[in-house]
């Protein structure tokens, strides 16, 4: 079974939970095949929300046949280092601490600071010592959320 094939049976029944699919990783073997989904929602997915997907998911898999042969199901977070990538995932991260690489005049720039909004164009972060910055998506080189030591 391909990505694909994966991604169209595993994504409407994530949706259903309220759960955002990242990603899918297939590794076919000869005794027991491996499924790892990535999934997430906002404020960051749980245990318990893994365990209702995986669960949702084994369902769908198993009904339709689609591995053939024995497979392990795991169902996690894409985990806190992953770059942010899409709109979805700034905003399931509003008022989280983040770093930013973006282009601007030429040169490339890093700031760090708090999710504030996520436009349709632009995202807005607060920088510790300055004011609000409004970065259009399409000068992002690089986002990743950062762990906040000062948050309590």
């Amino acid at each position: 079974m391909v990505k694909e094939d994966l991604i169209s049976l595993i994504e409407p029944v994530l949706t259903d939970l309220g759960i955002d699919l990242i990603d899918v990783q297939y590794v076919p073997r000869r005794n027991r095949s491996i499924l790892r989904v990535f999934a997430d929602e906002i404020g960051g997915i749980g245990l318990d929300r893994c365990a209702q997907a995986s669960r949702a998911i084994s369902d769908i898999l198993d009904r339709k046949d689609a591995i053939p042969g024995s497979y392990v199901l795991e169902v996690s977070s894409p985990g806190i280092d992953r770059p942010l990538k899409t709109k979805q995932d700034f905003a399931r991260h509003v008022s989280r601490w983040i770093k930013v690489l973006y282009s601007e005049n030429d040169q490339v720039r890093e700031i760090a600071g708090r999710i504030v909004t996520v436009g349709a164009e632009e995202l807005e972060l607060s920088p510790e010592a300055d004011e609000n910055l409004i970065i259009p998506f399409a000068l992002i080189r690089m986002a990743k959320v950062q762990i906040d030591f000062k948050q309590s």
